[in-house]
């Protein structure tokens, strides 16, 4: 998703290089965007996979299901880690672009 992400925002990552954005700055967004991605990606799948072992879980394996936060803490958890270690290159990339060779392009 990053990958595609630095593509479609190249212009706006070579206007913001131009107005003095420094490749620190750049890197720290897209850092902070797989942040994000991975705290409601790993929340919503926790939420997800609570739901489904409650409503089959009774069921299929005759096992009650008790959600705790620690698992839920776990679950963001580790999808942050793989969401910012899955962005890194793709970040990397975007802040050592070249604001004028983007900027000429069409």
């Amino acid at each position: 998703y990053m990958f595609i992400n630095v593509r479609e925002r190249r212009r706006e990552i070579g206007t913001l290089l131009a107005i003095g954005a420094t490749p620190k700055i750049i890197l720290k967004v897209f850092l902070q965007k797989a942040i994000l991605l991975g705290l409601i990606g790993g929340f919503t799948g926790y939420i997800f996979g609570v739901f489904l072992a409650i409503c089959l879980g009774p069921k299929i394996v005759k096992v009650p299901v008790s959600p705790t936060l620690g698992w839920c803490l776990w679950a963001v958890v580790i999808a942050v880690i793989f969401s910012v270690v899955s962005s890194v290159i793709p970040a990397k990339r975007a802040a050592n672009l070249d604001a004028a060779e983007i900027l000429q392009e069409e």
